[in-house]
């Protein structure tokens, strides 16, 4: 009787050694699953994100072939409005040219949008937010990260 005994417990053992492997396991596959589930949704707002530059491009684009195509041209005047797309751009782009300064100038060449666009109304939220800064007085401001 005590050798049935001491079988069970051996037996017992090894199940328990084999369902704690299986439990390993399991709980290696669901966090690899939420790792991966985070990439996903981090990748799919990047891609939204480049949905909303690509539309405004298009934007840009059918405006531009538009003007060309017609024989007479207007010109729309740009009030103030809501530059939060292109500064949300500016604000990604500025840390890839840390200690470039840029002008008016040369921000309208990087962002074509900002053509017929006070560049101050654009750049001021971002100065007073500390996410890029100025230096210069009226006509020769430069920014820079």
């Amino acid at each position: 009787m005590a050798k049935s005994s001491s079988k069970p417990a051996v037996s017992n053992a090894f199940v328990d050694q084999a369902l704690e492997r299986w439990r390993a396991i399991e709980r290696e596959a669901e966090e690899k699953k939420h790792n991966e589930l985070k990439n996903l949704h981090a990748a799919m707002g990047k891609i939204d994100e480049r949905i909303a530059e690509l539309v405004a491009q298009k934007k840009l684009i059918t405006d531009a072939i538009g003007q060309v195509g017609s024989p007479r041209r207007v010109m729309k005047t740009q009030g103030r409005g809501d530059h939060s797309e292109v500064r949300a751009r500016i604000a990604r782009w500025f840390p890839g040219h840390k200690g470039e300064k840029f002008g008016a100038k040369a921000l309208i060449k990087e962002f074509p949008e900002l053509a017929g666009v006070s560049i101050s109304i654009v750049m001021n939220p971002m100065v007073k937010a500390g996410t890029v800064k100025k230096e210069g007085a009226k006509g020769n401001t430069v920014y820079f990260v």
